[in-house]
């Protein structure tokens, strides 16, 4: 097994019950503790109570000085650092600042598939913050949407109003269907308030099945059907 390296101040406490291993190239290691992401993730409460043999998630670390169990993650060092940062108390961590709306789409990404809820609950408040939903609203937009997050997906259709929509591709344009960007443009052409996008974003991101599972999306076009998300 790959050594991983240690992870920055809080996530290197000795007393540690639990290691998140990140999928880096040269790995790092997140020290963290089985009830405050039991709190945070009921994926995670329930994966720690199941007898660690029949677990093909947690394992004994043959490289580690203490021999602490390690999960091997899909998420790389920054979204794990953010994602732990928000499940850490602020007497010890204070929250982590996310720098971009490609970084808060990884979060939210891993924050769904460990049903983190108040960790989605704080970027939705950060994904309609002006630095992001004012200076880039069709890409919050498309992550809005693709999340089934109606308030905010609203919020940046509005704000899209601000900025031409003949814009170079973004990545994330690729969360919605082709009918959903028709109607964000016939939304711009004909300005009818918000009444086109009245339950367009209806459908929720479905939850990730306990211990994995198929999360379905109904959208306006139909259902889209996600593949399994494995944490290995």
């Amino acid at each position: 097994m790959i050594r991983g390296a240690p992870a920055l101040t809080p996530f290197d406490h000795p007393d540690a019950d639990i290691v998140l291993r990140s999928s880096d190239k040269e790995p790092v290691d997140f020290r963290a503790f089985k009830l405050l992401l039991s709190l945070a993730s009921p994926f995670f409460s329930e994966i720690f109570t199941l007898p660690q043999p029949s677990s093909p998630l947690v394992y004994p670390d043959t490289g580690s000085s203490d021999g602490i169990p390690i999960i091997q993650m899909s998420e790389d060092k920054e979204t794990l650092q953010i994602l732990l940062g928000l499940c850490f108390p602020v007497s010890v961590h204070a929250h982590p600042r996310i720098s971009s709306v490609q970084q808060l789409q990884k979060v939210a990404e891993a924050a769904i598939k460990f049903e983190m809820q108040g960790v989605q609950n704080h970027l939705k408040s950060e994904i309609v913050s002006p630095r992001f939903v004012e200076a880039q609203p069709l890409r919050v937009f498309a992550i809005a949407y693709r999340y089934g997050w109606d308030t905010e997906a609203r919020k940046a259709a509005r704000l899209t109003l601000r900025h031409p929509m003949n814009v170079p591709f973004v990545d994330e344009l690729e969360f919605i269907s082709a009918a959903t960007y028709y109607r964000l443009q016939e939304y711009h052409r004909t300005c009818g308030g918000g009444r086109i996008f009245e339950g367009a974003t209806s459908a929720r991101a479905g939850g990730f099945r306990r211990p994995m599972g198929v999360a379905i999306v109904q959208t306006v076009s139909g259902s889209v059907g996600y593949p399994k998300q494995r944490i290995s």
